[in-house]
């Protein structure tokens, strides 16, 4: 008996190719799956009768699977019937499935006679397409020979199937199909509840906008994934209209994560961004209509939306590249993390649109990989909220610091002031030295109010620069005697190293004055040695030294000595605090350099280079 079995077997390969050139056959043996590609028998119209394994089909064309409609029905429109015979060798399949991959629009499938499944309508017209179908066949409805019929309606040239069908033996074992799809819901789900919590954050943070922008984005993300995985016909009655949805999800999508970036940043939005959000927004229009069309043409236009999108989305891609590497350039500590999310998960957008048009057979993976953007986001989050709390307790602390200072301000011009109205007391006491002092203590006075009238307009950017040409030698010696009045200090203490009188310089002799009379005012308090003041002007440039032979400016002052009302710990001499502070302000507005030096316990030099002004004709 064994030995007759295995002699038709061999008769029947023996006559294989002269059955198959007339028939559509393939062979299933003890293989797990069996790729269904080739010559399938096909007709044109209404051919209820073709659903019968007996039925007669040898007058009927032939046609390669996987197929186009565009490329093998040319123009025609309407219903198609495909046949081909399956010869079972070995053990009878207990739980065999018929997968089917990238086939529109509707589908009704036949083994053996008996219906094994149906997706979509053939009148009316409901297509369905970008659908995966499994459909189950039972054990009992296996025979040595088999035939599987399949009707078909194309209603466009995107019709047709484009993968091979596939037959599986064990179906059972593509359970990790729902579980994939099970756990893409489950991410969905996840999408949805942050969705929640950025809303909620939106509502009780100060900034709103950014919270509420990246809420309708997880939002839109996980409706989206939840019609695409599990709940199309939950929320919809129609396929048509839920791919519908999809595209009406997907298309903003990117967008919506830009105005996030703009809203978080605070950033110009680029004009790029504009023209692609002109066009989604037209597109997004056009395909909220695309449903009430009739069902001949919602097929092609919805596929034609689709792959408009890609292209859009590919644009968006590259906008987002540009955008992020345009803002982390300028905030870097605050797009850290999430311009590394973005790198990661950008490959996955690029698959995921590779997959949409037809060119991969995977399941999109975004949808996993959008996760680690969130948890780089959140690490972002974290890392601005101690970045806040930092700033908060720093400017507490620089809050108690300009306190500090505004008391100690105070202080000192009270202080100053008291000085010089004791010393008008006492001169008005004592009517010998009265002329002396009123004078000295007057000067002082004068100095003070037009130091302060002088500091305001230098902070406020209004003090009006005034050129005058002036003898440096004659201005030098004219402001030591202005000192000497202030402070009643001697003459002897003055070296002088000045240019000749007919030396002239051209630059505001207000703000020379200021600068001069503070270096040489601070030199005089706070030093008991000799002072020495050079002046020279070389290349058009004029430079002014004033040198002390006092106590030094420690390491620690000198990074604040030019701060407003700053004054070194331990100084008895008295003073506001803003002499310095003119001086450094000044030498900026006349464009020059100011350099310190200072050897604690021995000397102190200011040195000052400030360039010529230009002459101007009066």
């Amino acid at each position: 008996m064994t030995a007759l079995r295995l002699g038709l077997i061999a008769l029947f390969f023996a006559w294989a190719p002269s059955l198959q050139a007339g028939q559509c056959r393939f062979t299933l043996n003890n293989q797990s799956a069996l790729k269904m590609e080739g010559a399938f028998l096909y007709a044109r119209g209404q051919v209820a009768s073709a659903r019968d394994p007996a039925f007669a089909d040898e007058s009927w064309a032939t046609m390669k699977v996987p197929f186009r409609w565009q490329d093998t029905m040319g123009a025609y429109r309407g219903e198609i019937w495909l046949r081909c015979h399956i010869t079972l060798f070995g053990q009878r399949p207990e739980a065999a499935g018929l997968r089917l991959r990238d086939i529109s629009d509707a589908d009704e499938v036949y083994f053996n006679g008996i219906r094994i499944g149906q997706t979509g309508s053939f009148a009316p017209l409901k297509p369905v397409f970008s659908e995966e179908r499994l459909y189950m066949i039972p054990a009992t409805a296996w025979q040595e020979d088999n035939v599987i019929a399949i009707r078909l309606y194309g209603s466009s040239a995107l019709s047709g199937i484009k993968s091979a069908p596939v037959l599986i033996r064990d179906a059972t074992a593509t359970g990790g199909r729902f579980q994939f799809e099970g756990m893409a819901l489950a991410f969905s789900t996840l999408y949805i509840f942050f969705a929640l919590f950025f809303a909620v954050r939106g509502v009780v943070t100060l900034r709103p906008r950014e919270n509420l922008i990246f809420a309708a984005f997880c939002g839109m993300l996980g409706l989206y994934q939840m019609i695409r995985n599990g709940y199309r016909y939950d929320f919809f009655e129609e396929f048509t209209t839920s791919f519908a949805a999809e595209l009406l999800l997907l298309i903003p999508l990117p967008f919506v994560f830009y105005e996030f970036l703009i809203a978080w940043t605070e950033h110009n939005r680029p004009r790029y961004v504009l023209y692609l959000e002109g066009a989604a927004g037209l597109l997004w229009i056009c395909t909220a209509l695309m449903p009430f069309l009739p069902a001949q043409r919602v097929t092609t236009l919805l596929q034609a939306s689709m792959y408009i999108n890609l292209l859009i989305l590919a644009g968006g891609a590259v906008a987002g590249v540009l955008l992020i590497r345009r803002i982390y350039r300028e905030q870097k500590q605050r797009l850290q993390y999430p311009a590394i999310g973005f790198l990661i998960i950008l490959p996955f957008v690029i698959h995921d649109m590779l997959v949409s048009a037809g060119l991969l057979k995977t399941p999109a993976l975004f949808v996993f990989a959008f996760p680690v953007f969130l948890a780089t986001f959140a690490v972002q989050l974290a890392r601005n909220e101690l970045d806040l709390e930092q700033m908060s307790r720093h400017r507490s602390t620089e809050k108690k610091q300009a306190e500090r200072r505004k008391t100690e301000a105070i202080y000192n011009v009270s202080r100053e002031f008291q000085h010089h109205f004791d010393g008008v007391r006492s001169a008005l006491n004592k009517p010998k030295q009265s002329e002396k002092q009123l004078k000295q203590h007057s000067t002082a006075l004068r100095q003070l109010l037009g130091d302060a009238k002088l500091l305001s307009a230098l902070e406020e950017g209004s003090y009006e620069l005034r050129q005058a040409r002036f003898s440096i030698r004659e201005q030098v010696r004219l402001l030591v005697n202005e000192v000497q009045i202030a402070t009643g200090e001697k003459p002897s203490r003055f070296q002088l190293e000045l240019p000749p009188d007919q030396e002239r310089f051209w630059s505001d002799l207000g703000l020379f004055h200021a600068c001069l009379y503070h270096l040489v005012e601070n030199a005089v308090l706070h030093s008991t040695g000799k002072i020495q003041i050079r002046a020279g002007v070389v290349d058009g440039t004029l430079h002014l030294s004033v040198r002390d032979e006092g106590p030094g400016i420690t390491v620690d002052a000198q990074d604040r000595i030019f701060d407003k009302f700053y004054r070194g710990s331990g100084l008895k001499a008295p003073g506001s605090g803003i002499g310095l502070t003119i001086v450094d302000l000044a030498v900026q507005l006349l464009n020059g350099r100011l350099h310190l030096e200072s050897g604690p316990g021995f000397f102190t030099v200011f040195d000052i280079e400030l360039p010529e002004m230009q002459e101007v004709n009066i």
